[in-house]
This record gives structure tokens, C-alpha cells and sequence, in this order.
């Protein structure tokens, strides 16, 4: 029972992992592109 837990637990581990990376990235290139003056659309 114990490994069946923990095999059910380990999706969401991993989906909840890769939506934080993909958070960060997303967040990185947008501070990136608006926040560098070089692509300043003003």
C-alpha cells in the first residue's frame, strides 16, 4: 500500500515540478523582453 501511495503521489510531484519550471521560464523571458530597454516598444 505504501509504494501504491507513493506511485499515486509521484504524478502530480512531477507535472507540479514541471508547471513550477515552466512558470519560472515564462516569467524570466517576459522580464526579460519588457523589462530590457533594448525592446522598449514605446
Amino acid at each position: 500500500m505504501k509504494n501504491k501511495k507513493y506511485y499515486g503521489n509521484t504524478p502530480l510531484l512531477v507535472s507540479s515540478l514541471i508547471l513550477g519550471t515552466i512558470s519560472i521560464t515564462g516569467i524570466s523571458i517576459w522580464s526579460y523582453t519588457y523589462g530590457n530597454p533594448k525592446f522598449d516598444k514605446k
